[in-house]
């Protein structure tokens, strides 16, 4: 901002400060014309007493119009005007200027306004005034202070001109005059010495032609048209002190007639396909300027680029004219490049070249030059009407190309020329350098070669190799490889490695062959790496055996054997040797010696009731050679125990059966093994055994050299083992004498019996002796009520509600009375499905599982039986195969009916009365439960959501699962809590498939090569409950910790998994929603109880009797009888009385 500032200031100082301390000068000097004025006017009026009429108005007047033209003409015309002096209005000159007397004579005239005293400079030295007319003007010649002596034109005072005149006005006045200039010098200055004016003009006349008139201060110089040799011209000029040059009169090239020499330079660059042209036009013009060009392009040749000063170009293919608008126009030298190219059939090739030509140019010569580059090389060069000149003259900075060296140089003339060369491509040199690792195994043969080539003098797109018999390409590598290809010809296959361009200069690759190894030969021919376009190749190769065979050099052709260790061959057996030239040839004897496997076997037998498990861990090692498989000799034939054999090992890919009867099975290794061996062998036997006995036997090694073998019998739960009397052969020992590899690999707990057998003579027999064990209770009736409607001819209508503790799944089985019919089952409030057993009995069966406490189970079913009256009926309960314990059994009788006999196995503890049970009761009692169901639901429901943040997987499942089947609440929060089942049932079919597979990892070895190591899936399993605790207990935001070390493909295939294993769940048809069934609670309530009820499968049983509350007693029925007596007696006798009287009166008429 304070830049902005000073920059205003200093502006306000130059066009503002000046101008206004020139006005105020200005001023004073009016005033003081005016005080002077007045003075003259005050001795006039004394002298001629006159009075002063209008004197103060004339006063105003004059001093706003002095005023007005002081504020005006200051900024315009005061500039150059020293002090005491006016502005002239204008100024006219004529100047005659002659060259030999170096002389300047001028005429002009002047106009000027103004006042009297008011002074006009009209000349100044060392101009000499000849002439002066000016009719009411004074001339002096006087020292002005800063402008010398000089001529001063003034107007005369009003008392100076005419005594008797008043204040004279402002007044225009005319002057001529004429002054003349010694010794001037027009070609450097010629100095504009008169004085200040409004408006100066200036008409000069030169007596020479051919030249232009130039002013410092000129606002506008006219160029007169002069009648011979003379040169004129009318020059208007600014204010300010002013000066003029003659100039020698510049050209107007537009008008003249166009004339231009060219001078070109030629280059051409023959390459493999192509020919790039670069061309420079270098255009001298002599005369006028060039605005376009017209070029002829030899036949053949496009034009790609052009530049210079062109505006825009033009390119006839068919005629080979190349049209340039050069814009601007130009009169001097320029240049013009010109690039162009043609195609080229393959090399060698013949062509024809030719310089570019310009049409209607007054004079051309140039230089053709021919180029190449490190691709492509001369083999002839013929000109015509040319003539070779040294490369030196040639501008090298044409060649654009780093690589390309300029070979020959021709000049041509007005009638051009070509030259005729014959083009050849520049054959590439490879070298190679090779250094090679022969891998040769039993199976498999690798060729692992990583080879520098060195491709100098000319480029390569591409470079192959013949593929030796016998091997296929594994990896191929390069910076310079784009891709690689498989070529057959003529029976012979062949790699060609495409390059990413025309490659040259050093590149590495990296190439791995293999195959499968040569058997059953003593000699072989090393396989031989060549390129085909190698000039020569040198090397390296280490041969590297595996354990088991050995080598030995046979024959070898430009190949020396040198000491492995100096090439890093540092396996055993390994031979390294020198590759000398490219044709090498070398031959191996090979040796294979055969494997000494030993090792120790741990065969541990466990005998449960109906099931034997023999698990077998080996621990092997094999020298001299590897091998691939390993035979072992198991005693076993039964399909069922075939079905269970499983070898497994970090190592082990299979195990196959060597023929269909055979016992002979053969352990097959994802890939041969040398030295440490470790694999597990499992099967088992199910069914009792014969006379409780099992016979011990080696399984057999066929393979093995040498071998310790030991025995460790467990037994389960409930048997005692023994043995017979120990065989040759049969040693029994000590626990810890067992290898302690062998004893860590499985349950380190001491087995009941461990032996040693070193060939034995005869197989041991274990005795197994079983000790009985009562059965244990899985589910016991804790509490029980029975609640039985009867009606009034006996039939019965009853429901069962009991609380199970359920110490394990289990079935429970009722047994209903003889005639029962089953309505319902429900467990935990879900109906379940229920089988009817066969035979004699009505006996039914469900599963019992307990509720979200893990303890208890809720269960209520409802069946009816038909009865024959209330008189002497007899109640039996349910037949269940469990114990029982606080019961109740409410017996509701019919109305109008009471309880007068009662007998059984549990007591009458309490009568009470219900009230009537009507059509509003019954809906009461229905909303009032379905009420209670959904509060129970909706906090069921809560309370899942609880159990799944705390980590409680499986409580939290049975709660949605009883939620999502009761259907207790709406659709909206049924929908809800089946959808939240379902998410958390594929949650926990991933945490499941991820745990085993965790486990498969871990149970393979670090080790194992083939498998790579990830330390987050280990971390993951270590923080399994699952898998460590046996507990499927995790939070929801815990299952992306479970899952860690998975790639996200892992996890969408577990996702997947999970959702067709729950889908195949969910298409599993549940249990048929059964009617809640609710009892006509009404009438007199009869409760019977007791307390326990040990024996399984025994009913409970009432015998009832139940009599009208309306029957009467005796002597009630004996007064009745006496009364209905009375009365038929009473009405006897009145009936016999009146008849008497009627008999007497007919029988007295006759």
């Amino acid at each position: 901002p304070w830049f902005f500032g000073l920059v205003g200031l200093a502006i306000l100082l130059l066009l503002f400060v000046r101008p206004a301390f020139s006005s105020l000068r200005d001023i004073g000097r009016w005033i003081r014309r005016l005080a002077e004025q007045r003075k003259a006017n005050k001795e006039a009026r004394q002298k001629n007493a006159v009075p002063a009429t209008g004197a103060a108005s004339a006063t105003v007047t004059t001093a706003i119009a002095f005023l007005a033209v002081a504020f005006l003409a200051a900024p315009r015309c005061l500039a150059g005007v020293p002090d005491g002096f006016e502005a002239a209005d204008s100024i006219t000159q004529q100047w005659q200027i002659t060259h030999q007397d170096s002389r300047l004579k001028a005429t002009g005239s002047v106009t000027l306004s103004g006042k009297p005293g008011d002074r006009f400079l009209l000349l100044k030295a060392p101009a000499i005034l000849t002439r002066f007319t000016g009719e009411g003007l004074r001339l002096a010649k006087q020292e002005v202070p800063g402008e010398g002596l000089c001529y001063v034109i003034s107007i005369p005072l009003a008392q100076e001109a005419a005594p008797d005149a008043g204040p004279a006005a402002a007044a225009t006045y005319k002057a001529e005059y004429e002054y003349q200039l010694e010794a001037i010098k027009p070609l450097e200055s010629l100095p504009v010495l008169t004085g200040t004016a409004a408006i100066q003009e200036i008409s000069l006349s030169y007596d020479e032609a051919g030249w232009e008139v130039a002013g410092t201060t000129a606002m506008r110089v006219e160029q007169v048209e002069a009648v011979g040799e003379m040169t004129q011209a009318k020059v208007l000029l600014g204010p300010g002190p002013a000066s003029l040059v003659l100039k020698p009169k510049s050209r107007d090239v537009a008008q003249e007639k166009t004339q231009f020499f060219v001078e070109g330079s030629n280059l051409f660059l023959p390459g493999p396909g192509v020919v790039d042209g670069r061309h420079r036009l270098n255009i001298r013009t002599s005369q006028g300027q060039v605005n376009v060009l017209n070029v002829l392009v030899p036949k053949g040749l496009t034009v790609s680029a052009v530049s210079g000063p062109v505006g825009s170009w033009q390119f006839d293919a068919d005629s080979g004219g190349l049209k340039l608008e050069i814009e601007p126009a130009q009169s001097q030298a320029f240049d013009v490049i010109i690039e162009t190219q043609r195609g080229l059939d393959p090399l060698p090739v013949d062509v024809n070249l030719a310089p570019l030509r310009v049409v209607d140019a007054n004079g051309e010569v140039g230089l053709l030059a021919v180029a190449f580059g490190p691709e492509a090389r001369p083999e002839k060069v013929e000109p015509t009407i040319m003539t070779a000149v040294n490369p030196g003259d040639f501008d090298a900075s044409l060649i654009t190309n780093p690589q390309a060296t300029l070979h020959c140089v021709y000049r041509y003339g007005t009638d051009g020329g070509e030259l005729a060369v014959r083009v050849a491509p520049v054959a590439s040199e490879v070298r190679v350098i090779s250094k090679q690792v022969l891998s040769l195994g039993d199976e498999r043969v690798v060729l692992a070669a990583n080879f520098a080539v060195d491709i100098s003098r000319a480029g390569l797109f591409q470079l192959s190799f013949p593929l030796p018999d016998g091997l296929e390409v594994e990896s191929l590598t390069g910076a310079a490889l784009h891709h690689w290809a498989e070529v057959s010809e003529e029976g012979k296959r062949r790699i060609v490695l495409h390059l990413n361009g025309k490659t040259i200069g050093a590149q590495g690759f990296s190439l791995t062959l293999s195959g499968t190894a040569p058997t059953d030969i003593g000699q072989w021919e090393i396989p031989r790496f060549e390129l085909n376009e190698a000039a020569r190749q040198t090397g390296e190769m280490v041969v590297r055996p595996t354990t088991g065979i050995r080598l030995r050099t046979v024959s070898r052709q430009n190949v020396s054997e040198t000491d492995p260790r100096t090439l890093g061959g540092n396996g055993q057996g390994a031979l390294a040797f020198r590759l000398l030239q490219r044709d090498w040839n070398l031959v191996l004897g090979i040796e294979k010696l055969d494997p000494w496997v030993t090792g120790q076997v741990l065969h541990e037998i466990t005998l449960r009731e109906g099931q034997t498990r023999s698990a077998l861990i080996a621990n092997f090692n094999v020298q001299n050679a590897s091998i691939g498989s390993l035979r072992v000799i198991l005693p076993i034939s039964n399909d069922d125990e075939i079905k269970t054999l499983r070898a497994s090992g970090s190592t082990v890919s299979d195990m196959v059966r060597t023929a269909p009867d055979s016992n002979i099975w053969e352990v097959q290794f994802k890939r041969r093994v040398v030295g440490k061996l470790q694999f597990r062998i499992e099967y088992e036997r199910r069914g009792d055994r014969e006379n409780e006995e099992e016979s011990l036997s080696p399984i057999g090694f066929p393979q093995a050299r040498q071998i310790s073998y030991y025995f460790g019998v467990r037994a389960g739960g409930r048997l005692e083992l023994d043995h017979e009397a120990l065989t040759q052969g049969w040693q029994r020992i000590d626990w810890n004498t067992v290898p302690q590899p062998l004893r860590e690999a499985e349950n380190r707990s001491a087995p009941a019996l461990a032996f040693r057998a070193v060939d034995p003579a005869s197989a041991l027999k274990v005795h197994a002796k079983r000790h009985s064990l009562a059965d244990a209770l899985k589910l016991r009736v804790a509490k029980g009520s029975l609640t039985t409607v009867l009606s009034p001819t006996g039939d019965q209508l009853t429901s069962v509600d009991v609380v199970m503790e359920v110490i394990q799944r289990s079935s429970l089985s009722v047994g209903l009375p003889e005639g029962g019919e089953l309505f319902s089952i429900f467990v935990n409030g879900e109906s379940v499905n229920s089988i009817r057993q066969g035979g004699a009995t009505n006996a039914w069966q469900f599963y019992i599982l307990p509720g979200i406490d893990d303890r208890t189970a809720q269960v209520r079913f409802v069946y009816s039986v038909a009865g024959d009256g209330l008189r002497g009926l007899k109640l039996s309960s349910p037949q269940l195969n469990v114990p029982l314990e606080n019961i109740e059994w409410n017996v509701i009788a019919p109305k109008g009916f009471e309880l007068s006999d009662n007998d059984g196995n549990l007591e009458l503890i309490r009568q009470t009365n219900q009230k009537n049970y009507d059509r509003d009761s019954y809906l009461s009692a229905a909303s009032g439960k379905r009420q209670v169901q959904a509060q129970q639901a909706t906090q069921l429901l809560e309370q899942a959501n609880q159990l799944l943040q705390a980590g409680e997987q499986s409580k939290a499942r049975w709660a949605l699962n009883s939620v999502a089947n009761q259907y207790a609440l709406d659709a909206a929060s049924n929908e809800d809590a089946r959808v939240q089942l379902e998410n958390l049932q594929t949650q926990q079919a991933i945490v499941g498939l991820n745990t085993r597979r965790q486990r498969l990892y871990l149970d393979n070895s670090r080790d194992d090569a083939d498998l790579i190591d990830n330390e987050q899936l280990r971390q993951a399993a270590s923080e399994n409950p699952v898998l460590q605790q046996d507990q499927l207990n995790f939070r929801p935001q815990e299952l992306s910790q479970l899952l860690r070390g998975n790639t996200t493909e892992d996890n969408a295939v577990l996702q997947q998994i999970a959702g067709r294993l729950v889908q195949h769940q969910h298409t599993t048809e549940p249990a048929p929603q059964a009617i809640i069934i609710s009892l006509p609670e009404e009438g007199d309530v009869y409760t019977f109880g007791r307390s326990v009820q040990v024996a399984e499968n025994a009913p409970l049983e009432l015998e009832l009797d139940f009599g009208s509350k309306l029957k009467l007693h005796l002597w009630q029925t004996a007064l009745v009888l006496a009364l209905l007596a009375g009365l038929g007696a009473a009405l006897a006798f009145v009936t016999t009385r009146d008849e008497r009287p009627t008999n007497e009166t007919s029988n007295a008429v006759p």
